[in-house]
């Protein structure tokens, strides 16, 4: 595959073209990330296995509750640090359409976008200095989509967690693809 810029890779031949986004972290990133993943488990685990003490009525809802906010995060954590890990997508264009998938590890499952009822390529922005962009920008979240395509008139998003240069270069080359295969 031809490398494109840091996360975004490339690779063309007659049937197909193939673009593959890592989603990829330096090596500090991906063990703070753990840490905070071992950290956030043991917090909760102290705080179930305290839930079965002997206290209060009052004390034992205040638990509850934050067991519930607990496991939602823990999720949302463990969902973050296994695509940084492992995450990529890929998109594939050829004489049908489009085929996405978001790849974790080589698990996951490809959609298929027909080629007669995709319309209007377009970049995501987010102003510069806006909350969304600084939150999505962080390395511990998943990333936002930074690409969207019309599908039977609904928004299908993609291009994970990636910065506005590799978005446009994405988008050019995108473009150029589609041209190439689907116009007669």
């Amino acid at each position: 595959m031809k490398q494109l810029s840091e996360k975004l890779y490339f690779e063309e031949n007659k049937e197909f073209a193939v673009f593959k986004i890592l989603a990829k972290i330096p090596r500090w990133q991906e063990t703070m990330l753990f840490v905070w993943v071992v950290g956030w488990t043991l917090c909760g685990l102290v705080v179930l296995y305290e839930s079965f003490g002997v206290y209060t009525k009052d004390e034992k809802l205040i638990m509850m509750v934050y067991l519930v906010f607990w496991v939602y995060f823990e999720f949302k954590i463990i969902k973050s640090f296994l695509w940084k890990k492992w995450g990529n997508e890929l998109i594939k264009i050829d004489d049908e359409g489009i085929k996405y998938k978001r790849d974790y590890n080589g698990y996951g499952s490809a959609k298929i976008y027909f080629k007669e009822n995709i319309s209007k390529i377009a970049p995501i922005d987010l102003k510069d200095k806006s909350l969304a962009k600084t939150y999505f920008d962080t390395f511990w979240t998943i990333g936002h989509e930074t690409l969207e395509f019309t599908y039977l008139s609904k928004s299908i998003l993609i291009g994970m967690g990636i910065q506005d240069e590799s978005r446009d270069m994405l988008l050019k080359h995108l473009k150029h693809q589609i041209k190439k295969r689907w116009e007669f």
